[in-house]
């Protein structure tokens, strides 16, 4: 189950980038500005749940030296 939410979590972050970059909002006006800021609290938390979902040995907290 990890796995399948790491995948979506992945593709989704993934769209989402390429959306964000390919219809780059207005930034001269409110609305374009709450949109671009909508859509980087929406990036972070793609790779919130990319973070929660990658398996424990690929990040490792801690002492480094066990």
């Amino acid at each position: 189950m990890r796995i399948l939410s790491l995948i979506l979590s992945t593709i989704a972050f993934f769209s989402t980038a390429f959306y964000a970059v390919a219809e780059f909002p207005d930034l001269t006006t409110a609305g374009g500005v709450l949109y671009f800021l909508m859509l980087v609290i929406l990036l972070l938390i793609f790779i919130t749940a990319i973070v929660l979902s990658l398996p424990s040995g690929i990040i490792r907290f801690g002492n480094k030296f066990k």
